[in-house]
């Protein structure tokens, strides 16, 4: 990525901190959101459905779709059959 970017890899990690930051985003941001997704969910959603919305919105936090309405490709893998 350095290399693409046209910098150093230190450079790179000065910038972005650790190679796990650069990979999984800010870990604790990601927790909070998914906390509070769950938390916003409908009284009468299952607890797995809540779970699903936290995660769905986590996995798309950074990767917004043009797709709207519909399942974002990266996401067809998480379906339940």
């Amino acid at each position: 990525m350095a290399r693409e970017a046209g910098i150093s890899q230190r450079s790179l990690l000065r910038y972005i901190g650790t190679k796990e930051d650069l990979v999984c985003g800010d870990q604790e941001a990601l927790g909070e959101l998914l906390k509070r997704t769950v938390e916003q969910q409908p009284a009468e959603v299952s607890a797995w459905d809540a779970l699903r919305a936290g995660f769905e919105v986590i996995l798309t936090a950074n990767h917004p779709c043009a797709c709207a309405g519909a399942v974002p490709p990266h996401l067809t893998r998480f379906r339940l059959r």
